[in-house]
């Protein structure tokens, strides 16, 4: 059972914190991540240098006899030495050497992230998987909500000042004093009505007697519609 939560760790620790959350179920930790950089590093290193024993053999066989019998005739060892630096050259621009290098650099981090400051590290790869995956869910969750509408502020009843009526959720709390025409303001609750307004937030005055617990909010009806880019200063 301990190794396979280990082999599950080692595997789950490649995923970035929003699938790890989901699916680590806490098999992960620094050392399962340490381990799986290890694993990552002796492999590219392995496949690097298999693949350039294949590959420096392809290119002497490829080459004339005659040339290499030349070039060790006339300048030896030294000769011979240069030839392999080409062969080595050429190999490390190969596109899979690239990856491959790229690939054992990301282990040593990793294993460094984890070894240092306990950190899990996940490969680069499903990194960007993942931000194009929040990109993409962000814009669908954007287009669901329809086209967004300046807030709608009114007048309450009774103890309560303002009534807020808005196309998108606010992050307001019992712990948020709201700054509107600067008068301060706190929330009592908030409702749900029909599109496309959908999020009410009631509101009452701040005691001036009262303490700022949290954090102060500037609101603005607007806030909601999207910023316009600045008008270009005009040339004196």
């Amino acid at each position: 059972m301990d190794f396979i939560r280990l082999l599950l760790g080692i595997l789950l620790s490649l995923l970035p914190e929003r699938y790890r959350s989901r699916f680590g179920w806490g098999f992960v930790s620094a050392a399962s991540a340490v381990t799986s950089g290890a694993l990552q590093l002796v492999a590219c290193l392995g496949i690097l240098l298999y693949r350039y024993i294949l590959f420096a053999d392809r290119r002497v066989m490829a080459m004339p006899s005659h040339v290499v019998l030349g070039a060790a005739e006339k300048g030896g060892q030294t000769a011979v030495m240069g030839m392999g630096l080409f062969v080595l050259a050429e190999y490390l621009i190969q596109p899979l050497t690239l990856l491959l290098t790229y690939f054992a650099i990301e282990g040593l981090v990793r294993i460094a992230a984890g070894v240092v400051s306990g950190e899990v590290v996940p490969t680069l790869p499903l990194q960007l998987l993942a931000l194009a995956h929040f990109k993409a869910a962000a814009a669908k969750h954007e287009r669901d909500l329809g086209p967004p509408v300046v807030d709608l502020v009114q007048p309450g009843s009774g103890d309560f000042a303002l009534v807020i009526a808005s196309c998108r959720p606010k992050p307001w709390n019992n712990m948020t004093t709201i700054s509107y025409e600067e008068k301060l303001y706190e929330l009592v609750r908030e409702e749900q009505a029909q599109p496309p307004r959908r999020w009410v937030y009631v509101l009452r005055k701040r005691p001036e007697s009262k303490i700022i617990r949290g954090a102060l909010y500037q609101y603005r009806p607007d806030e909601v519609m999207p910023k316009e880019p600045a008008e270009a200063a005009s040339p004196e």
